[in-house]
């Protein structure tokens, strides 16, 4: 497991989960100008976004087909490309310390879940 020192402005925010609802959280603070962390313990962001895509038999995005109107953008890449959002996968909070406002997040990244030395033990199987 990997600490190191992220460091946010008084005014940034940690945003705890990388789903739809994390993802368009993140996606609404960035465009105000708000430095958002996005964080997600699995090694992308998206929860079940990713499995509602290519719907049977139209081939259609299953987000696109189920919504009124249709989204003009992909949050996963715009997630990806905002520079106001940093993503944070692989992580899990460990302590939380501070008032309301003014909080201090200790947050470890789990780097070390796929070594090189696993990858190819997982492709020989």
């Amino acid at each position: 497991m990997e600490q190191g020192r992220k460091r946010g402005d008084k005014g940034s925010v940690l945003v705890v989960g990388a789903g739809i609802a994390g993802m368009q959280s993140a996606l609404l603070l960035a465009e105000m100008g708000t430095k958002v962390f996005l964080l997600e313990q699995g090694p992308a962001i998206g929860g079940y976004f990713p499995l509602l895509d290519k719907t049977f038999p139209t081939n259609s995005c299953g987000v696109c087909f189920m919504s009124p109107t249709p989204p003009a953008f992909c949050p996963i890449y715009e997630c990806h490309l905002h520079d106001n959002i940093e993503l944070l996968p692989y992580s899990e909070v460990t302590g939380i310390e501070g008032n309301a406002g003014d909080f201090r997040v200790s947050i470890v990244e789990n780097q070390d879940l796929l070594t090189p030395r696993s990858a190819r033990s997982a492709r020989r199987v």
